[in-house]
């Protein structure tokens, strides 16, 4: 439900003992090297459920509203002509929501190609997306006329009901320039590029993952990502220079071919534990501190662009032999890179393809995760491994020239006007997605306050649950107007205060905060965080007679705490997963407990423990008393 008052009122807080672990229900154990694509979708096979598969779209597009004008809008700021992009306050503010779903005849399509594929295989549903980022990439020419991309937006992308993600995001008044202008060109070029996540298992495999944490740290991007959030390019590069170091180790037995692939895996299992997603910003980076995100990620883009094309200059004198050889192009490896590998034509010859122009170098923005890992990571993939998946869409947002004239959808304010004398802001969550509300959830209240000089006052108070959040498409709007308020300046102050309610669980409420910027972003007090239960040497359990491994977590929440337990079957083979705490975003520690079932109707405990790690190793049993 949406509320607005004109009082102001508190959310009642409720006193529990325990908050109350959500269901694990709707996890889909879809293994994620096993797939199939049947027509404009990627199938991914159940591990649990024979036959099934769970799909994922390959492409994505922008939202209708009933009357069938686009879920966008793009209010943009501009002051005196005179005035430099980089000066003063302008900028803009975009929003839309995109579809990621498929039409009922787009299932039944598939489904029929399924089956063609894969005898008696049938569709269970599409994939569930845990989380999405994206960035926004405009073309515009410069001053001699040459055609250049600039990164203009990178943000999350909270996915709602019905297979569609929002996206808010502000801009600096460059971007705002850069992108307006390429709204009204003859032909705009304005694309987003989304990474949504999921969750799965990978298939096992013959390789071992070895990393040394302390000379991880050592480097200087991680050290970096302290202070200032890197791109996942970023990343990737300092990984590649450990890697190259021997500091990151991955064996491989079998086919080389895979190692580009496991080391890619590698990577990501480690990105996840030393780095956690950062929440961008729009400004450039202040005087003598790093380069802004934005530049960063232009920068890269540009850089990208030029090796692909390098690339594909080199590859240019083997298009013929291959196209001889009857290997085609899968146009699917480019959107989903982990998952498809180009298979080598029967001719014996490496596939060698025209690499597409990268739209984006990197979607997501990382930070340093405050604790630290320590010691040796190792895992082993030869069992069915918990991880996640980064596939990616892109959108070009198309011709929207009709609706420059439609307020609703294109707006233009100059502050230096008198007559601007009602301003909007814009409030929507961070990292939140549809769901959150179903598990944890109960209510997000924002409540706005502007003191006028005249002595007026403006109040209002929104209450967002899953329903708001769904039809607003994650944009809540504050409205106040010119009561008076003689310094400009002033005038763009206001104070906002939220109340997040959880589920069996007190409210959290924080105190009011003076904020002047067009957008507000509503992170939860609460983050989730994933703790991975690896067996890395199996052989040890099993010659202690070890049946089963419960691993209890157990973090403070106020006055509450929270229990999750996870069990492995590892005498059936249940040897990697992963257990989500939900924690106070500053929190670095946690309570766990892990019991060892043995024959006999035998336990072995390490008792109650406290913890910092992100994986917990349930190989290493403590002697039993």
């Amino acid at each position: 439900m949406l509320r607005r008052r004109a009082g102001l009122a508190l959310a009642a807080s409720l006193v529990v003992s325990s908050l109350v672990a959500s269901s694990p229900a709707r996890a889909q154990e879809i293994v994620l090297d096993r797939f199939v694509a049947p027509g404009d979708v990627v199938a991914f096979e159940s591990r649990s459920e024979p036959g099934a598969y769970y799909y994922a779209p390959t492409r994505a597009r922008l939202a209708r509203g009933s009357e069938g004008r686009p879920r966008f809008s793009f209010l943009r700021y501009v002051e005196r002509a005179d005035a430099g992009v980089d000066e003063g306050t302008g900028g803009g503010i975009v929003h839309a929501v995109v579809e990621l779903g498929l039409t009922d005849g787009e299932v039944a399509k598939a489904e029929s190609a399924l089956r063609a594929a894969v005898p008696g295989a049938r569709l269970a549903g599409p994939v569930i997306f845990r989380s999405g980022r994206f960035g926004l990439v405009s073309s515009f020419a410069q001053e001699d006329g040459e055609l250049t991309r600039r990164v203009v937006g990178l943000g999350t992308a909270p996915v709602l009901d019905g297979g569609k993600a929002a996206v808010s995001m502000q801009l600096t008044k460059l971007g705002a320039k850069v992108l307006w202008e390429s709204f009204h060109s003859a032909t705009p070029d304005v694309s987003f590029q989304f990474e949504m996540e999921v969750a799965g298992y990978r298939a096992p495999k013959q390789v071992r993952i070895e990393a040394d944490f302390e000379r991880v740290y050592e480097h200087r991007r991680v050290n970096e990502a302290v202070a200032t959030p890197v791109l996942q390019a970023e990343i990737d590069e300092a990984f590649d220079d450990l890697y190259a170091e021997g500091a990151i180790r991955v064996e491989i037995v079998g086919d080389d071919a895979e190692l580009s692939a496991m080391r890619e895996q590698a990577f990501a299992m480690l990105r996840d534990l030393v780095f956690q997603p950062a929440s961008p910003t729009p400004t450039a980076g202040a005087e003598g501190e790093r380069r802004s995100a934005l530049d960063r990620a232009t920068e890269l883009l540009e850089r990208r662009r030029e090796e692909a094309r390098d690339a594909n200059a080199l590859a240019a004198q083997r298009r013929e032999e291959l196209a001889a050889s009857g290997y085609e192009y899968d146009a699917l490896a480019e959107a989903f890179p982990l998952v498809f590998a180009a298979p080598a034509p029967a001719t014996g010859v490496d596939p060698v393809t025209q690499e597409a122009l990268p739209e984006l170098a990197a979607v997501a923005l990382w930070e340093r995760k405050r604790s630290r890992q320590r010691g040796t990571y190792r895992v082993d993939l030869d069992k069915y491994t918990a991880d996640t998946q980064a596939l990616r869409f892109d959108e070009n947002v198309g011709d929207l020239t009709r609706h420059l004239d439609d307020a609703e959808v294109f707006r233009s304010v100059n502050l230096d006007d008198p007559m601007f004398r009602q301003r909007t802001i814009v409030a929507s969550l961070q990292g939140v997605n549809a769901a959150a509300f179903e598990d944890e959830i109960a209510y997000v209240t924002v409540q706005f306050r502007k003191r006028h000089e005249s002595g007026a006052l403006t109040v209002e108070d929104l209450t967002i649950d899953r329903g708001a959040l769904d039809r607003a498409g994650n944009r809540f709007d504050f409205v106040y107007g010119w009561k008076g308020d003689a310094d400009r300046d002033r005038w763009n102050d206001y104070e906002t205060r939220t109340v997040w309610g959880y589920h069996g669980a007190p409210s959290i409420e924080a105190p009011w905060t003076v904020r002047r910027e067009a957008v507000i972003p509503l992170r939860p007090p609460l983050q989730r965080r994933r703790v991975a239960l690896e067996v890395f040497d199996h052989d040890a359990l099993a010659a202690a007679g070890v049946r089963s491994v419960s691993v209890k977590t157990t973090s403070a929440i106020g006055d509450a705490s929270q229990e999750r337990q996870v069990t492995l079957n590892t005498a059936r083979g249940e040897l990697s997963s992963s257990i989500e705490l939900l924690v106070p975003a500053d929190a670095t520690t946690y309570d766990y407990e892990i019991v060892w079932r043995l024959k006999g109707n035998r336990s072995i405990t390490t008792g109650p423990q406290r913890g910092d790690q992100d994986i917990l190793y349930l190989d290493e049993l403590p002697e039993a008393s």
